[in-house]
């Protein structure tokens, strides 16, 4: 009976990894072509409140539901973002949340300024709730120590 258990939980585990891996992947997945079609022109920045529509909207609360599920299942060290891994993701995500938050200064640069725009903000909008559930579960284990 015991060892039914300790197999369930196991593949419990097994499929939230999963979960948190192909979520990490599409993810980045959907923020790289968002972020290539906000350049093309086909959709407004996701984060511009006056003139993108409920498409932007649904594409930002997609990326917002994988960034939550990435961070929950790194935050229990289930997922691509394992316990030694993680001061180095969060220094990566403060990175990008930084690029992120000035991404509208790239539109000024001829060609490739809107690509990195729309690239930078769907970057952000994905990896700032993995990351807040990340810095959580970080200064949790600090301060539980």
């Amino acid at each position: 009976m015991e060892k039914t258990i300790s197999s369930i939980e196991k593949k419990g585990k097994s499929v939230l990894a999963k979960v948190g891996t192909w979520s990490f992947i599409f993810g980045v997945l959907i923020a790289l072509i968002v972020g290539i079609a906000i350049g093309a022109g086909a959709l407004e920045q996701l984060t511009d409140e006056e003139r993108a529509g409920d498409t932007e909207g649904y594409i930002a609360t997609i990326l917002v539901i994988l960034g939550v599920i990435v961070g929950l299942v790194g935050a229990l060290g289930l997922g691509t973002i394992h316990k030694d891994e993680m001061v180095g993701f969060l220094v990566a995500a403060i990175a990008l949340v930084a690029v992120g938050i000035g991404a509208t200064l790239f539109d000024k640069i001829p060609l490739i300024g809107n690509f990195l725009s729309g690239i930078t903000g769907s970057m952000l909008i994905f990896f700032a709730p993995a990351a807040v559930l990340l810095a959580i579960r970080y200064l949790w284990d600090v301060g539980r120590n």
